[in-house]
C-alpha cells in the first residue's frame, strides 16, 4: 500500500498505483512530479520522462495504471524524495486495491476492507469475484457512498459500507464448523449481505421493490460476478447463490449452518448503532425512545439508560 511504502534512506519498493495527477517541473523540461494513489492514499513521486523522437515526453496520464519502481532518495540541495526507476503501464490486478479513498466519505473504510479480504479470502475465483463487483464503477461508487439506513442505523453518508465491513470482522473473529472455502464464501456474503441496497442508485438495476426488500436485490446487484463465478469454480458459485437466497429467505440455512451468523451480526450491528443514535439524540426526561424506519420496517423501541434520562438539572447536580 502507498501510505505504508518505506521511506528508510535510499529505500526502494514497487508497486501497482493509478495516477491521479501529472505535473511538470518547470525548471526541467523531462522531469515530472506524478501522484500515484491506491486504496490507502496517494503519494507523490517524481519521474524523468523518455523523450520520444520529436523531443517530447512520454508520459502516463490521469487514470492510467501502472507499475514502477521507487527509490527514496536524496536531493542535490538536501531533503528527500521519491525517485521513479522504473515505470511500466498495466492492467490492474486489483480493482478495490486501486479505487481512490476520496470516494467514500469515512476515512480509512476502503484500506480497512482491502487488507481484511486480503488476510482472509485465499481462494483465487473468490478474490477474482469481488473484484468483478468493484471493477463495475458505478456499483463501487454507490457502495462506498450511501447510508445503510436514513433514519436508524449508519445513517452518514459511507455508513452502508462502515455497517458491511463491521459484520465482516465479527465473523472473521468467529470460530465455524464449515471448512476453510465455505467460511471464505460466508464471509464474502457478509460483505455483500446489503448491496442490493445501492440498486437505486445504479442506473441499470432500477427496481420498483422498496428498500427494505433489499435482500430481494443481492443477487441481482452481482449477477455478472456471480456469473463468471460460475465458469470458474462452480462449487463457489453455488454457495454463494444458497447464501444469497437464505439472506432473502427463500431457502433454509441447514446448507451452511453459519449463514445464520451473517443475520444475527447484521442485528446485533444495525440494533447497536440505532440505539447509540437514540441516546444521543433523546430529550431531557426521556426514558424511551421510538425509531420508526421510513420504508415501513417494524419501529425499534430503546429503554435509555437512567443516566440518559436524568433532567438536565439532576445531571449538573450529579456532575457536582
Amino acid at each position: 500500500m502507498i501510505q505504508s511504502a518505506p521511506q528508510d534512506p535510499n529505500a526502494t519498493w514497487n508497486g501497482e498505483y493509478r495516477v491521479r495527477q501529472v505535473q511538470p517541473l518547470k525548471a526541467f523540461r523531462e522531469l515530472f512530479v506524478l501522484e500515484l494513489e491506491d486504496c490507502s492514499g496517494s503519494r507523490e513521486v517524481r519521474y524523468r520522462a523518455r523523450l520520444d523522437e520529436a523531443g517530447e515526453p512520454e508520459l502516463p496520464t490521469v487514470n492510467d495504471v501502472v507499475h514502477v519502481h521507487i527509490t527514496h532518495t536524496q536531493a542535490s540541495g538536501g531533503g528527500w524524495y521519491d525517485r521513479v526507476d522504473r515505470l511500466e503501464k498495466t492492467t490492474p490486478t486489483s480493482a478495490l486495491r486501486l479505487l481512490p479513498p476520496r470516494i467514500c466519505p469515512e476515512p480509512e473504510a476502503l484500506r480497512r476492507l482491502h487488507e481484511v479480504l486480503e488476510t482472509e479470502i485465499r481462494s483465487e475465483p473468490l478474490q477474482r469475484f469481488v473484484d468483478r463487483v468493484f471493477e463495475d464503477e458505478e456499483t463501487a461508487r454507490a457502495f462506498a457512498t450511501v447510508p445503510a439506513s436514513y433514519d436508524c442505523h449508519h445513517t452518514e453518508a459511507g455508513g452502508l459500507l462502515v455497517h458491511s465491513l463491521n459484520v465482516l470482522e465479527y465473523l472473521r473473529q468467529m470460530p465455524m464448523q464449515c471448512d476453510l472455502f465455505q467460511r471464505e464464501c460466508v464471509l464474502i456474503a457478509a460483505l455483500f449481505h446489503d448491496i442490493g441496497k445501492v440498486a437505486p442508485r445504479v442506473q441499470r438495476h432500477k427496481s420498483p421493490y422498496w428498500n427494505r426488500e433489499h435482500a430481494l436485490l443481492n443477487k441481482l446487484m452481482l449477477e455478472d460476478a456471480l456469473s463468471g463465478l460460475r465458469h470458474q469454480d462452480p462449487e463457489a458459485w453455488s454457495n454463494l447463490h444458497f447464501l444469497f437466497d437464505f439472506l432473502a429467505g427463500t431457502v433454509s440455512g441447514n446448507r451452511i449452518l453459519e449463514s445464520q451468523l451473517i443475520i444475527d451480526f447484521d442485528r446485533y450491528d444495525a440494533g447497536t448503532d440505532t440505539r447509540e443514535r437514540a441516546i444521543a439524540t433523546a430529550n431531557p426526561g426521556d426514558s424511551i425512545v421510538v425509531k420508526q424506519p421510513s420504508n415501513g420496517g417494524s419501529k425499534r423501541v430503546f429503554f435509555l439508560p437512567s443516566h440518559a434520562w436524568k433532567s438536565e438539572e439532576q445531571t449538573k447536580l450529579a456532575a457536582g
